[in-house]
């Protein structure tokens, strides 16, 4: 927990994360609290910060300036965009450890990067994934090379699409994210291949992809849980759920957006609330236009 001492809300362009021992920083993110929670915890654990379970926090963030995984590169954002830092917020640095099996060391950097340009869009990050994580019942077969995941979403708002980050384990195999805006036209906004553990980029669209209040997007991704997969931790392969684990599962995309207007006044930069955060996630699951079936493979993209 990282308290911070400004009086007034910052822009961050970039963020970048060092991990300080790659043998066992799994990954890092960056969440924001504007409340006393993680005082609080970090408090009451007697050593240095504090441990939760399945990556929560502990409380519920309002938002985050992004984090790091292997293969990730720090990118900047565009200029007159910028994610929030509220004002007297605490950076609350989850950095998730993999056992070595031996004691280890570790010092991981966090650098924050302002902007120098006047701010016009603040960035949101919509995370598209199985409702509920751990609870949602995701399940990778043993012996299935082509197991199989979809997550549906509808955008409650007009945005901006800047960039998509997949995030999968080990037995990642492919994933793609296509958008369905409400006219019926079909936008392919990543179809990655290949997935490699080793290599988690965020891709960041060329131009600002418009996406109108009622987009729906799907998510298809697929792992192999084959013997044939040489990533594959498990001989034999069993049964893989999502867990925190690098030998567990995880099947996201996280989409960074703006708001399609520019801002108004200083009130429009603002950062959420968590509540305003969690509200409009629950929007976009529990649209009737999420549930509806993924169009042909033939559409139109």
């Amino acid at each position: 927990m990282i308290p911070t001492d400004f009086d007034s809300d910052k822009f961050v362009q970039s963020v970048e994360v060092r991990p300080g021992n790659s043998r066992v920083v799994h990954h890092v993110i960056v969440f924001l609290d504007t409340g006393n929670r993680s005082r609080q915890l970090d408090a009451s654990d007697p050593g240095p910060g504090y441990s939760t379970s399945a990556g929560f926090p502990g409380f519920l963030p309002a938002g985050g300036l992004g984090g790091w995984a292997p293969g990730n590169l720090p990118r900047r954002l565009r200029d007159g965009v910028a994610k929030v830092l509220p004002s007297k917020a605490k950076l609350v640095v989850q950095v998730h450890y993999h056992p070595s099996g031996k004691p280890e060391r570790d010092q991981t950097q966090v650098g924050l990067y302002f902007n120098k340009t006047p701010v016009t869009r603040a960035v949101r990050v919509l995370p598209i994934m199985p409702f509920g994580g751990p609870l949602s019942g995701m399940r990778i077969p043993a012996n299935d090379s082509n197991a199989e995941v979809k997550v549906s979403l509808t955008l409650p708002r007009d945005v901006l699409a800047l960039t998509i980050t997949p995030h999968m384990h080990l037995l990642g195999k492919d994933m793609t994210v296509i958008a369905t805006l409400p006219d019926g036209l079909t936008k392919t906004m990543i179809k990655l291949r290949r997935w490699d553990f080793n290599w988690q980029e965020s891709y960041q669209i060329r131009e600002p992809m418009n996406l109108p209040k009622g987009t729906r997007l799907d998510l298809v991704a697929h792992f192999d849980n084959s013997a044939d997969n040489p990533s594959n931790p498990n001989r034999p392969p069993k049964n893989v759920r999502w867990g925190e684990n690098t030998v567990d599962e995880m099947c996201i995309a996280f989409l960074e957006f703006v708001p399609a207007e520019l801002a108004r006044s200083a009130n429009d930069l603002k950062a959420p609330t968590p509540t305003e955060l969690l509200r409009e996630a629950l929007m976009a699951r529990f649209s009737k236009n999420a549930r509806q079936p993924l169009p042909p493979s033939d559409a139109n993209q």
